[in-house]
């Protein structure tokens, strides 16, 4: 069997091009002529393949673009880590306000729609004991039921689990567990999904 060729950035970047980096911004570029053209290469973070490859009309022109280039990846940069930050300071207020005896639901499902219901049995830290618990159908439509949980009914093992940057728990690849609300839930009801 051929090995594939994996293309780097060493691959696109020409013999006389000039790097040009700005201390803290996460990007890189290349500036060089193609013909009486000035050329400018930008590579984003790790990136192997530019980000942008452009030919301009003057030097000047090039060189603007490239500092608009860095200052653009500035200020994605600025945005992910306030982003970021939020996200930490809304998971640290939904840990602490997450007590013993919350309960969570997810909503999931493919043709159809599922709730499961889980409790809070134990909290240490960010760290959480979650209980899958029942349900019971307090109204009917016609292909949907609405269900409210019911704790008294404990299903299956105890999940050790954390708490994500969104006040929830990630309990499968496809289950989502938000805060409930105390309010009836739709799911599709017996029969009606495939």
């Amino acid at each position: 069997m051929m090995a594939r060729f994996k293309m780097t950035r060493e691959f696109y970047i020409p013999t006389d091009g000039v790097k040009v980096e700005r201390e803290g911004v996460n990007a890189e570029a290349y500036k060089y002529d193609f013909g009486d053209k000035p050329v400018a290469m930008m590579f984003i973070g790790k990136q192997a393949k530019p980000a942008m490859h452009y030919k301009y009309a003057t030097v000047e022109k090039r060189d603007a673009a490239i500092e608009k280039f860095f200052d653009d990846q500035a200020e994605v940069a600025k945005f992910k880590a306030e982003r970021k930050a939020a996200e930490k300071a809304r998971k640290e207020a939904a840990v602490m306000d997450a007590k013993v005896g919350d309960i969570y639901y997810t909503s999931w499902g493919y043709d159809q729609t599922n709730v499961d219901f889980y409790q809070i049995v134990g909290k240490k830290g960010q760290t959480f004991k979650v209980q899958a618990i029942g349900k019971t159908i307090v109204e009917e439509e016609r292909g949907a039921d609405y269900v409210v949980a019911t704790p008294a009914h404990k299903c299956g093992e105890v999940m050790t689990k954390r708490m994500n940057g969104t006040g929830g728990f990630t309990m499968s690849s496809f289950e989502y567990a938000s805060a409930w609300d105390g309010k009836p839930k739709y799911q599709t009801a017996y029969g009606w999904g495939h």
